[in-house]
């Protein structure tokens, strides 16, 4: 698990958000914004998660941290145009 997500799903993430800046100046913020997503909340996560143990239990924290929270967060990027997101052309990176 480790290896998946710190080691190919971190670096691609990284990788995609250079890409997918437009303005050649501003390539730096896009993996920076990537950081400041990935480790400021995972700064508080372990204080929320304590809290919810005190408040819910065992059982309620962790649905609530695997369930509801995330959906959250889904409810979040629903606003996302993926229209505008920059997508590689299959045929190109194969390169043919």
């Amino acid at each position: 698990m480790g290896t998946f997500a710190s080691g190919i799903r971190f670096t691609n993430c990284t990788a995609a958000m250079q890409r997918a800046v437009r303005r050649p100046e501003l390539v730096g913020r896009g993996p920076g914004l990537f950081m400041l997503t990935y480790y400021v909340p995972a700064a508080f996560s372990g204080l929320l998660f304590a809290r919810l143990v005190d408040a819910l239990g065992w059982g309620g924290a962790g649905l609530w941290q695997l369930t509801v929270l995330p959906l959250l967060g889904l409810a979040g990027l629903a606003p996302v145009d993926t229209s505008r997101m920059v997508v590689p052309n299959r045929a190109s990176s194969r390169g043919r």
